[in-house]
Order: C-alpha cells, then structure tokens, then sequence
C-alpha cells in the first residue's frame, strides 16, 4: 500500500529520517590535572577517561588504593576517617595495585567522570595526577536525609564560597559539609562563608529532603554533548540561573586536544565551526551568528535561557585520514562559564561536509563492515524553487526575465548517488528493505546478521512490490510517496556539473506525450484527429509542438532569501533557478527564482542498485 503524499504547488515537508553510520565512540580532549599529597586525598574526576580502566588511568602513580562511593539509596554518614575503610565495606567500591594483599577484592574495574573518588598515594612526595579524557555533564544525585560524597563544576579561579554556592538551595542550606584535611581526617567547615570552593575537589555534604540542585548556574544538553551527525544540524544547550539576579553565562570555543591512541578513537579532522541563533525583537531580525571569540549570554533571575547551537559543516577545513579504513571527527570543546567561577566544558563533535562519508551496510558486526565512500552530498534532497521573474516576449529584452506580482512555488526533487551524480526526479517512493540473517559459522543453530534493514529509494514502479512500507500509518505499513507535479519526466534525468555548484539538465516533452500542454483532445483548439496533419522535422504536427526545458540550479554560498537556516551549506542548501522554455512560444520564455534543498536522507542508492 503506497500512501501518495504529493501537494501541487507546495513547499515540501522535510523527511526526518536518520542515516546508518559506523561511528566509534564520540569524544572530545581535555587533560584534567589533580594534585595529589601523600595520604588520603578526596578528588573529583572531571572527565571520562580514555582508556577508562582504573589501573590504566593510575599508571605509574604510586597509588595504593582509590576508593568510590557506592550509594545505595540508604542514609549513610560521611567516613570521619578514610583509615577506617575496609575492603569488605558495600558501601565502597575499590582498587588496589596488582601487588596489594587486598587485589582479588577488586571492584572499582573502571574510573568514570563526573564523579568524587578517595585516592591514597602512597611515599612521600607531592604528584600530578593527569587524567585525559572526555568532559562530562552529570546531574547532581542527591540522597535524601544523609550525606552526600559530591564535587561542583568549578574554574581554576573560582571565588565561590561554600555559603555562596548553596545560598539558593533550601536542601543544603544547614551547611553541613565536611573537607578531607591534611591529615587525612574529615573536618566540619565552621566558616562556610569564607571557605572557597577547590575545583578537583570532593566534599561531605548533607542533604536534606528531595532536591535536584545543580548549582549557581547549571548547564543541561540532551545525551550530555553535542554531537553532530551527518543528520544533525542544529542541537540545543540550556542555561538554569539559581541566584535571585540575571547572570552572564560566556560561551568559548576550546581546541580539543590530540585523541588518545585506540581503535575505538576518531582521528582529530580539525575544530567544529558553530552558530548561534539570535533574535531582535525590536529591528524583527532572526539570523544565525557565527560563535567565534567568546560570546555572552545573559540568564534571568530565576530563570533558564536556551541557546541553539547550530553546526557550519562549510565552513571546517577539508581532511583525508591517513587510511580509508580510519574514523574521524572535528572536535572541540564549548567552555561555558558565569565570571565569578562556575564553568562547565561540553564536548562538541561534528561529522563533516567536505571528505568522504561512511556509510554502514552491517553496524552490528565489526568484522563484516561494509563501507561505502560515499560522496559528501549523497542522499535525497526535497525542497521547491519559488519563480519570481518571467522574460516578456513583446518586451524591449525578450531575453530578460522580469518581475513577476506574485511567486510561483513548486516541489523539486534531487537525488545525489554516492560517486557523486545527481538526477532530477518527478517521484520517489521511500520503502523498507528487511534484513537478512545466516548461520553463524561457529555455531550454526544461532544465526547472525548479514544486512541489516535498511530504507531503500524507489523510482522504478515494478521494484514497489518487493518492499515493506517504511511507516506506520492507522496500524498498517505504508510508504511515502514523494512527487512533483510541475514535471512530467518518467524515469530519473542526469544532471551535469555538480552538485554545490551548478547542475543543468534538459528535459524534452515530445509533442506526442500525453502530457505535452498542447495535447488536448477535448480542447476545440487542438485538433488532434485532423486528418492533412504532418509531423515537422522539429516535432511538431499543426498545432502540436514538443517542448524543451534547459533546467539549470546555480548553487549560492549564502541563503540568497536571507534567511540563512541552519545547516547551510550542508543539510541544506539553494540558489538561483533558471529554466527556458523552448517551444511553448515563438520565442523562448526565460524564467527565474530561488530554490533551496533540504537533505532527508543520506541513502545513495536508488533502487537499491
């Protein structure tokens, strides 16, 4: 069952259809340096290390135990002295070096960002513990009624007091909160208002009641980082003031350090390039700003702000990884921070515009991937051109197109294959190809994946029988059906040049077709039947002529509306629209207007081919 949802005329809706990539784990580099004295240590883990296992991320330290609360959602008191933990303790996870009498009681396998550890060094002597990895977003977990072993998003030269920090927050507000002290006991802070927050810290705090308080100013992005696939173009970061006036939250574009080594780790393509959405009421301008330098923000009392972020694939540098085989991202890290010392680092990767794409066949199974290198631009663009002028053919410039009262829109289809070649099309179905599965070869009574499902574009109407629908409508699987009525070409026409610069295409109407516009046989007009007519060497036939349509898209660096959307460049993407109609006068009719494309999906296959 197809379900047919062509609109003469109209502007198209966008497909919100995600593409299959075979991504390793996103991440992006900072180096979080912790002091370490001798003794017991109380310390918050900033970021996600990678590799992530403990005694990796310890190294050559010498590290005689790390120990991690491991909260049960029970009413605990804080450990007045860490000596008095011991390794059968469930409230406590650990680690002890491979030489320690205590290493078969080894839980505490990997070290997680985001949260506060308990670190004994072991000799004499002061250490650097430097932790590479990726910075994390954690909201606070507060346990009811007891004592919490927490840390805050802090700078390095933070001013915060403690009283300051949890003025906002009825829940905290008794102040109870121990420091782990030189001698390695917890000690009650009697002054909380003169005792400045430490970054890399971690602090005993009671918490009374429910409460979900993420600090001064408290930083929210969906899956904790911006990460931009191939279908993303623009992602969103949400500012919470506490305090009872406006803040100034600063927002800083950071390089991201050199990945660590690992077959799981993107190569560094360069920065991410991003925008921010800006609106003025007052002038009624709405644009898209580049974030470049530090840009300021300013958060209500009370209140939250939320800032769209959008990424400009155009506008990062061109990158060949050594090796076809490699994965790779543009990173960076967005720093935000308020000027009195809350700062928070959210990761920022991006998947690029210029280079090659990989497109997965089977995600599931490493050692059957297939990669397709596919053209940067490959996939399905709908979008419409909006006429504007109309050359005058009694005018003084026949050639010329004019003004026109009103513009004329209507739908315009392009498909881009993975070497790069685009066709113009007049319909496209999008339909569901299952999977297939074969035994396993180590154990053939299970079977593995072989290809996984996948969309599949179809313009060849005898193929629709051998697809599933690709979603569900009433309860039943439908396709969807993506047409345009302004033309009439049956199969796919090649478009020369390319795709971002100029494509052209001629498209011929014979004056035969049943679509030609001066096939008519009810019109008094067109005398179809006439009996003395003879067909011309040009086509035409008396009153029949064949019309000729020299289509040509000049692709503009900027939106030449003005409105510049989000993902310019890259999920979207327009120009001029020039057509001659050849034919349909005596002389050719010259027409022109806008066009814009917006990528719904990146498959580059059309009939599965």
């Amino acid at each position: 069952m197809m379900c047919h949802d062509a609109r003469r005329y109209a502007v198209p809706a966008v497909l919100a259809i995600l593409t299959l990539w075979a991504g390793a784990a996103t991440a992006q580099w900072v180096t979080q340096t912790i002091p370490l004295e001798p003794g017991w240590n109380a310390v918050f883990l900033e970021v996600d290390p990678e590799p992530s296992a403990t005694t990796t991320v310890v190294g050559a330290l010498p590290v005689e135990s790390i120990w991690a609360w491991n909260g049960r959602y029970s009413t605990v008191q804080y450990v007045q002295d860490p000596e008095t933990l011991v390794p059968e303790q469930p409230d406590w996870l650990k680690w002890f070096p491979a030489t320690s009498p205590h290493a078969f009681l080894i839980d505490l396998h990997i070290l997680v960002g985001g949260r506060p550890y308990l670190v004994k060094l072991g000799g004499s002597n002061t250490a650097e513990w430097k932790v590479k990895g990726m910075p994390v977003i954690r909201p606070a977990r507060w346990l009811s009624d007891s004592f919490n072993l927490t840390g805050f998003g802090l700078a390095g030269d933070n001013t915060i007091t403690l009283s300051e920090y949890f003025a906002p927050s009825t829940a905290q507000s008794a102040l109870n909160v121990h420091v782990l002290a030189p001698s390695g006991r917890w000690i009650l802070v009697a002054q909380p208002s003169q005792e400045v927050l430490r970054r890399g810290r971690a602090y005993w705090v009671y918490n009374t009641g429910v409460s979900t308080y993420g600090g001064l100013l408290s930083v929210k992005v969906e899956d904790n980082a911006l990460s931009y696939g191939r279908a993303v173009p623009e992602r969103k970061v949400t500012l919470q003031n506490a305090r009872s006036q406006p803040v100034t939250a600063t927002f800083s574009i950071l390089p991201s350090e050199t990945p660590p080594t690992g077959d799981d780790v993107p190569l560094l393509a360069g920065g991410v390039a991003l925008s921010y959405f800006r609106m003025d009421l007052a002038s009624e301008k709405v644009e898209w700003v580049p974030l470049e330098g530090p840009t300021q923000f300013t958060v209500p009392a009370k209140g939250e702000l939320t800032v769209r972020l959008a990424v400009r694939r155009a506008d990062m540098a061109a990158y060949e990884p050594p090796s076809p085989e490699a994965a790779f991202l543009y990173q960076s890290i967005l720093e935000i921070t308020d000027g009195v010392g809350t700062r928070c680092q959210v990761p920022v990767s991006a998947q690029g515009v210029t280079g090659r794409t990989y497109v997965a066949r089977n995600p599931k199974r490493a050692d059957d991937l297939e990669l397709l290198f596919a053209d940067a631009n490959a996939g399905l663009w709908q979008g419409y051109a909006a006429i504007n002028k109309v050359s005058e053919p009694y005018g003084a410039d026949p050639s010329l197109p004019m003004p026109t009262g009103m513009d004329f829109e209507f739908p315009l289809i392009v498909h881009v294959n993975n070497e790069g070649h685009a066709r113009l099309l007049q319909q496209v179905a999008v339909l569901w190809k299952d999977g297939t599965r074969v035994p396993d070869a180590e154990d053939p009574e299970f079977t593995v994946l072989a290809e996984p499902g996948h969309f599949v574009l179809v313009t060849d109407e005898s193929l629709l029988s051998q697809y599933k629908g690709s979603a569900l409508r009433d309860g039943q699987q439908v396709g969807r059906r993506i047409s345009s009525a302004a033309f009439s070409h049956k199969d796919p026409a090649d478009l020369t040049g390319a795709f971002g610069e100029s494509l052209a295409c001629e498209l011929t109407i014979p004056y035969n077709d049943p679509l030609n516009p001066f096939k008519h046989r009810y019109h008094p007009d067109h005398k179809m039947q006439r009996p003395f007519a003879t067909i011309a060497a040009d086509g035409s036939a008396s009153e029949w002529f064949t019309v000729r349509r020299v289509i040509t898209l000049e692709f503009s660096e900027e939106d030449p509306e003005g409105f510049a959307p989000a993902g310019w460049g890259d999920s979207v993407t327009g120009g001029i629209y020039r057509e001659s109609l050849i034919g349909v006068h005596k002389e050719v009719i010259h027409v022109q207007g806008v066009f814009r494309l917006n990528r719904i999906m990146h498959e580059g296959r059309l009939n599965d081919e």
